[in-house]
Parts: structure tokens; sequence; C-alpha cells
């Protein structure tokens, strides 16, 4: 579960900011500064690969678990991992690069070196539009990814409590039977 949280927080505080009055307290993508690696979708989705094999391996195995399992909002973890999909906007955006965008403008353009400073900050400014474009087209899927985070965690805790619940209940059941083993 921490694993989990940790990879949703990397992928949250890289994308969203927190806004002051009158929205304290709420979170909105960070169009304008986005920073997401490709590292960070991958640490995520061996997370989610983590959760799905103890899923299939351990919960559906045991008895009394297969309800466990069924918690769990496969639905959303399966719209997550379309989401962060190569060459969809949020893999665009992670991937993007704007420091090597702006170097292959400038190593395709031959300038004298009094025009250098025009086409090095006509370069930056290129690849800065060319990273918000990317922000903009992606910013309906991060917030999609971002809800769908949201209630991967919420069933898991759910799935977690419900673990919980039946081992208070076995417990019990145990401590029944030895108590009653003793009293006879």
């Amino acid at each position: 579960m921490s694993r989990l949280e940790g990879a949703a927080a990397v992928i949250r505080d890289g994308l969203f900011t927190f806004v002051g009055y009158p929205y304290e307290d709420q979170e909105i993508y960070n169009i304008h500064d986005p920073y997401l690696k490709v590292s960070d979708l991958a640490s995520l989705l061996d997370v989610l690969d983590e959760i799905e094999g103890e899923l299939d391996n351990e919960f559906r195995e045991v008895a009394g678990l297969e309800n466990v399992a069924n918690l769990v909002d496969m639905d959303s973890i399966t719209s997550i991992r379309d989401l962060c999909d190569y060459g969809k906007p949020i893999y665009e955006l992670a991937e993007f690069d704007t420091v090597e965008y702006a170097s292959d403008l400038l190593s395709e353009q031959m300038v004298h070196n009094e025009d250098m400073n025009d086409v090095s900050q006509d370069a930056v400014d290129k690849a800065a539009e060319r990273r918000y474009d990317l922000a903009e087209v992606a910013e309906d899927p991060v917030n999609e990814l971002y809800n769908y985070l949201e209630q991967v965690k919420n069933s898991f805790h759910a799935a977690v409590n419900e673990i919980n619940r039946l081992e208070d209940q076995q417990a019990k059941i145990d401590n029944t039977s030895h108590y009653y083993k003793l009293k006879t």
C-alpha cells in the first residue's frame, strides 16, 4: 500500500499544485510547470503489476479472500495503464526533454556568432511552447489519472480493511474454540 501511495504522490506532486483563496486545499493541474518523468510512470505501473500479481496469486487462491480481491478497482487500474501508455499525452509529456528539443532546433540552424543569442532564445522559447502544448493536451488525461489513482487507493484501503476485519473475525473464532476446549 505504501508503494502505491508513494508512486501516486510522486505523480501528484509533479503534476499538481495547491491553489490559494478561495480554493484553499484544492489541488489543480500545474499546466505551466508540470514535472513528470517516464521513470515515474514506470514505477507506478510496476506497483500496479505487483498489486495485480498479489490479487491473482494470493487472494484468489485463499478461501475467504476472493471477495477481498474483488474490492480492488481493477477497471481503474486498466484505465491508468491506458492513460500512461506509450504515445498517449501523459507519456509524451513525461518523455519530452525541453533542453534536448531546444538543442535539436539549434543544431538545425546555421547561424553567425552575432545571431547566436537571438537564435538560442528562439529555440528555448519554442521548446517551452512545445512543452506547454503537450501539457495542455495532457490536462484532461492527467485529471483522469488523478481520479483513477484516488479510486484505486480507496479501493485498496477497503480491501485492507476487509482483510483486517476477516483477521479479527478469525481470531475471535479461534479464541472461542480454544476457550471451549479449555473448559471441557
